[in-house]
């Protein structure tokens, strides 16, 4: 009666459930099964409903299963839905029992716990003494993507948990992880490819020497240096151009601006470390005289100590190889001589570079003749000339005649540099070198943390968080600190001024610094190191946040 014809019969929708519900698909009203994309007639004016259950038909001789209900499922179950019907979609996040693959990093499986109760701490640092071990309370973190891609040939040759120790952001897990390797070196060479493995250890050695800020971590990676130099580095498996690369950009020169580090426990490591290079035969001691020699770059403050770590080396280098052409090996004398001449006239305010500069010439002297040195001598003044002269005369009166030896001259060259100190004895094993205080717990791994914790002498940059004497800590905050541009030089007070990050104007430094005046209480110290002894250990600093045994 309205004109529409008679009322169609509605066919019910069946109930669909979310993902996380299960759904029986029972027999339905009196609907033909038909064509809706499953063969037969066509539902009676029901397009697009999806199709039900007939215990008549061939394919629904027995009631199916019930089923988790997804679209991808149902479509791989039963086919793709009729036309024009849209799935129904659980639109909201996953249960949070359920892991989402699509949540890790990029080229990383499950995501690791960070509880340091799972990872395999003991199985990953085996043989690095637990005293050690026992401090590590966290899982090192995974690598990031940026890492991944730098450090494929460590992940290779180390497995992935050394990894991540080595970049974890815990000092005491990347310590733990370089002594890893250096008690491991020996069975890694013979486990993997000796180009890879090269690789992989100069990526350690490099991030140690360039940004490691940490001192600790720092010499135990030397440490590391000093088994593979004589070990690995220089057996027969390794060529020399496979290692020279590896290790030129940026570890050697980094390793050379350490000989002016502050810390002199990392200067006497630095120089070990180069020496053991020089004597390995895949390296040699004209590669790294090659980096003694470079010239500082151009606004790069040249400390003393560190002109006088390079001159002292490369005289032990002419004492030891001699000069070019007698040893082909040896040093070259056209190179060496004239930066010993430049550092003489351009740094020599410092009295203990002139001494350097002077006994490196004077080594020259005795492996050459003076028709070789006279002439880089043509643009120095009267009274400079006359200092090297004095020089090669002592030089050439210690030698026996008529033939210049080697080995005389040698010895008085030992007992012309300034006197080594006494070795230390079975007593003073357990001796902290800065306060003196003895305690049968200074082993190595004891005094390192005596030095990170609880030495009076020593204190932390609250800029860069480096350990460093006290009586040099103004000269770090102006010369070395990674944050040296937040610093000025307070010629009045002898002491550095933090100005922060925005500081307009170039330090203005002096040529030496005299350590004169305590950087954290500013009070005025005479007598040189006894009286900084006498100002922190006996009088007690009271800014000193570390207190003398």
């Amino acid at each position: 009666g309205s004109g529409f014809g008679a009322p169609r019969q509605r066919v019910e929708q069946p109930p669909f459930a979310s993902r996380s519900r299960e759904m029986d698909i029972g027999p339905g009203p009196q609907d033909t099964l038909g064509d809706g994309g499953f063969g037969g007639a066509p539902y009676e004016d029901s397009a697009g409903l999806p199709p039900r259950f007939d215990p008549g038909h061939p394919r629904d001789a027995s009631p199916p299963p019930p089923v988790q209900f997804s679209p991808v499922g149902n479509q791989e179950q039963f086919g793709a839905p009729p036309r024009g019907m849209e799935l129904p979609r659980d639109s909201g996040p996953p249960p949070m029992n359920e892991a989402n693959p699509f949540d890790q990093p990029m080229g990383q499986g499950p995501p690791e716990a960070d509880d340091a109760d799972d990872w395999p701490a003991q199985e990953t640092l085996k043989g690095v003494p637990e005293s050690v071990i026992v401090e590590l309370t966290k899982a090192p973190e995974e690598l990031t993507v940026a890492v991944l891609k730098d450090a494929q040939p460590q992940i290779n040759c180390f497995g992935e948990w050394l990894t991540r120790c080595l970049y974890a952001k815990a000092w005491n897990l990347r310590d733990a992880a370089i002594q890893k390797l250096a008690l491991d070196a020996d069975a890694l060479a013979s486990q993997h490819d000796p180009r890879e493995l090269v690789a992989a250890f100069a990526l350690v050695l490099k991030r140690a020497a360039g940004t490691e800020k940490i001192a600790q971590v720092f010499l135990t990676s030397q440490n590391l240096l000093h088994v593979l130099a004589p070990g690995f580095f220089s057996s027969s498996s390794i060529r020399r151009a496979d290692l020279q690369p590896a290790i030129d950009n940026p570890l050697m020169p980094a390793l050379v601006d350490k000989l002016g580090d502050a810390n002199a426990r990392c200067r006497d490591a630095v120089r070990d470390s180069l020496t053991a290079l020089s004597r390995c035969p895949n390296v040699g001691p004209q590669f790294v005289a090659a980096f003694l020699l470079r010239p500082f770059k151009k606004n790069q403050k040249a400390p003393p100590r560190a002109l006088v770590g390079r001159l002292s080396l490369l005289n032990d280098f002419v004492n030891s190889v001699g000069l070019m052409p007698a040893n082909p090996n040896g040093m070259e004398l056209e190179k060496v001589v004239p930066v010993a001449m430049n550092w003489f006239t351009t740094y020599g305010s410092a009295a203990e570079v002139r001494t350097a500069a002077v006994t490196l010439v004077g080594s020259c002297f005795a492996r050459s003749d003076a028709r070789r040195i006279e002439p880089f001598l043509s643009e120095l003044r009267d009274a400079q000339k006359a200092v090297f002269r004095e020089e090669f005369a002592r030089v050439a009166g210690a030698q026996a005649p008529p033939a210049r030896q080697a080995q005389p001259a040698q010895q008085q060259f030992q007992r012309a540099a300034p006197p080594p100190e006494p070795e230390e004895d079975g007593d003073e094993e357990f001796v902290c070198q800065f306060c003196g205080l003895r305690d049968e717990s200074f082993t190595s791994e004891g005094l390192d943390l005596h030095y990170w914790k609880d030495c009076a002498m020593l204190t932390q940059c609250a800029q860069c968080q480096q350990v460093i004497e006290i009586m040099t800590l103004t000269e770090h905050q102006c010369e070395e600190c990674e944050h040296r541009d937040h610093f000025r030089f307070d010629g009045r007070s002898n002491l550095a001024v933090y100005v922060g990050p925005d500081n307009p104007e170039p330090p203005v430094l002096p040529e030496t610094f005299s350590a004169t005046r305590c950087p954290l209480c500013r009070t005025a110290i005479d007598g040189g190191e006894a009286g900084w002894r006498k100002h922190v250990l006996q009088a007690g600093c009271p800014k000193n946040p570390r207190r003398p045994a």
